[in-house]
This record gives structure tokens, C-alpha cells and sequence, in this order.
């Protein structure tokens, strides 16, 4: 996945990149530090000069797992340049920080700190207001955006996110900066899922089987 910009693309590998450090420009984009000689599946940043060819040493490892994990489905977004590549989504199967619920969870990489966060907003009524326990899928972020609220990171999950009796897979947006969750759909009954967002954050796309337009709700 690229940016907006093109200057940066986020990917998948089993690999172990032979330059992954990230520390061409370490106050910009500090190495991690990780290596994945074990070929578990991880999520990795690069960055490209003007020409589109990668930066010395540009090679980051964003994530880290023993053999047999998966990090996955990286998205890499920012409201303008050069913050359009500060900030990468991902899912991994294995606790990406300490606090991590159980499950597959999303997490945000925030490239000029070099930190891994969950998606922790005062929303969420559990504990340290991370979302509970359970699988969260397909996440998606804004890019360009003339808003300093965003980015927006759109995910599906059947997990009870905001303690209010959902169990339907159900369509979400997190706000990473001024961290902010809100739920889109509440199903009684089908699923919403693959949810898409506007490079703006304005307009999102989702499918689903269920009945979404009830005229008793707005």
C-alpha cells in the first residue's frame, strides 16, 4: 500500500530485510530495532526519494512476532506531507505492546517515535480504553485530508467495542490523533464488513447482508 504522496509503501514479508533499520533519518524515522530471521510474517515501511527509489537505510520492521505469527494488512495514511506517511495501520494475531487484548488486534505505528500503540480512545469503557478481547478485520485509513483530526482508521470487528450490546460484525472508524472511536452500524442481525474510507474521511463504503436503512433510526 502506498501513500498518497508515493514517497512510501507499507508491505508485507517473511522475510528479513538486509537494511531494515530505519536509521537513514533517525529523528524523522528512528529504527525499531526488530529482525525477523525467524520468517514470521511482519509488516515493514519503506521510504523513496523523489525518483521513487528507496532511501539508504530506509528499510523499517514495524512489527516483531516468534514463527508462526502474522502481521497484516498494512495501511499507511496522514492528513499532508510529510506527515502523510507518519502514521501506518495494521492487524497482527501477536501482542504488538503489553496491554494488548487477546485475539487478532489493530495497531498504529507512529514513524517519527517508533512506537506501536493499540487503539486506545476514552470511548471505550474497558480497561486502559483499549477494545476488548476478539478479532478485528480489514483496516483502512485516510490519507490526505485537510483536517488535523485525522487520520481515520475503518475496521470491522464482531467485538463489543463500546459496551452497548452489539454482536454483529459491525463497522467502526478510530481517530488516531485526539483518539476518538465511533461505531457506524449496529445490526441486529447480517454483518458489515470490508469498510473503505475516503482519502478526506468524509465518505466510507462497506458491505453487508444486513438491513441497514430502518427508519426508526437516524
Amino acid at each position: 500500500f502506498t501513500s498518497d504522496s508515493g514517497r512510501c509503501i507499507v508491505f508485507e514479508s517473511t522475510g528479513d530485510m538486509s537494511d531494515n533499520t530505519g536509521s537513514y533519518d533517525p529523528v524523522s524515522n528512528p529504527p525499531t530495532g526488530f529482525t525477523n530471521g525467524d520468517g514470521s510474517q511482519e509488516v515493514f515501511y519503506v521510504e523513496l526519494d523523489v525518483n521513487a527509489v528507496p532511501e539508504p537505510g530506509s528499510y523499517t520492521q514495524l512489527t516483531d512476532g516468534p514463527a508462526g505469527t502474522t502481521s497484516s494488512e498494512p495501511y499507511v495514511g496522514g492528513y499532508y506531507y510529510p506527515r502523510q506517511c507518519n502514521i501506518v495501520a495494521f492487524a497482527s494475531d501477536h501482542p504488538q505492546t503489553v496491554d494488548a487484548p487477546a485475539g487478532v488486534q489493530l495497531y498504529n505505528f507512529k514513524r517519527i517515535s517508533a512506537e506501536i500503540r493499540p487503539l486506545a480512545a476514552r470511548q471505550v469503557p474497558f480497561a486502559g480504553n483499549l477494545p476488548p478481547a476478539g478479532d478485528y478485520f480489514t483496516p483502512s485509513i485516510s490519507s490526505a485530508s485537510n483536517f488535523a483530526r485525522g487520520p481515520f482508521i475503518l475496521f470491522s470487528t464482531a467485538a463489543d467495542v463500546l459496551n452497548n450490546a452489539s454482536t454483529r460484525m459491525n463497522v467502526f472508524r478510530y481517530r488516531v490523533f485526539h483518539p476518538m472511536m465511533t461505531q457506524y452500524t449496529d445490526l441486529d442481525a447480517g454483518d458489515a464488513v470490508a469498510p473503505v474510507i475516503s482519502d478526506g474521511g468524509r465518505w466510507i463504503a462497506f458491505e453487508s447482508n444486513g438491513e441497514i436503512l430502518l427508519e426508526d433510526r437516524e
